[in-house]
């Protein structure tokens, strides 16, 4: 017997949901346990963590901040999550949250969308290669047409597809004997990477040897 389909809970118009009113209980949760250990980022604050980058040549020097650490608890309308102590905080320092608002929303979307119950058809991955062909790994869009993917429409599908496909493609195309990373400036690969690179796409990619 052919197990039941699941039922579509989010259309495709209604997949943005604060975290604390989605209507999937994993996210409730996440935005439970966001202002159980988050921090607000409000310069107001004391600092709970020794920075990690060296400042900008632009910053005043160090934090001046004087009030004590605070978990977040104010959940930004435009993106869902809950990224301040107070609105107060959020208003005053909205041009900074404004750098990641956007992409915190298509986070929402896009995490909301995996759990609506739709087909995912982008997910369809095709079938096995001909030996003739080549496959460009330059950038997603000439892997994704060399390597014969049905066409993906839609932002969000793309960026469900390469979600799922960024770490095995990233560890196929740096063995692929034709791998788009070599000793150019800034193809990140030194000269001892590529000898061993060297030897395991020998290992892998053995000369053909005419019939």
């Amino acid at each position: 017997k052919d197990p039941p389909t699941p039922s579509l809970r989010l259309s495709q118009d209604d997949l943005f949901h604060p975290f604390s009113s989605s209507p999937v209980p994993e996210f409730r949760r996440r935005a439970a346990f966001m202002r159980q250990h988050a921090q607000c980022p409000h310069p107001d604050h004391k600092p709970t963590k020794l920075p990690t980058v060296a400042p900008q040549p632009d910053n005043s020097g160090e934090p001046t901040g004087t009030m004590p650490p605070a978990h977040v608890d104010f959940e930004c309308p435009d993106c869902g999550f809950p990224v301040y102590c107070s609105k107060e905080h959020w208003m005053d320092h909205y041009e900074e949250h404004l750098k990641i608002c956007d992409t915190l929303r298509q986070i929402n979307e896009d995490d909301h969308d995996l759990r609506s119950g739709r087909v995912f058809y982008e997910g369809n991955l095709p079938d096995l290669q001909m030996d003739e062909a080549a496959v460009n790994m330059t950038n997603w869009d000439t892997f994704m047409y060399t390597r014969e993917f049905e066409a993906v429409n839609s932002d969000r599908s793309m960026r469900q597809i390469t979600r799922l496909l960024t770490y095995p493609v990233t560890i196929g195309s740096v063995l692929h004997e034709l791998s788009p990373y070599s000793l150019k400036k800034g193809e990140r690969l030194t000269p001892e990477g590529l000898k061993s690179f060297s030897a395991l796409r020998y290992n892998l990619h053995p000369p053909r040897t005419g019939r």
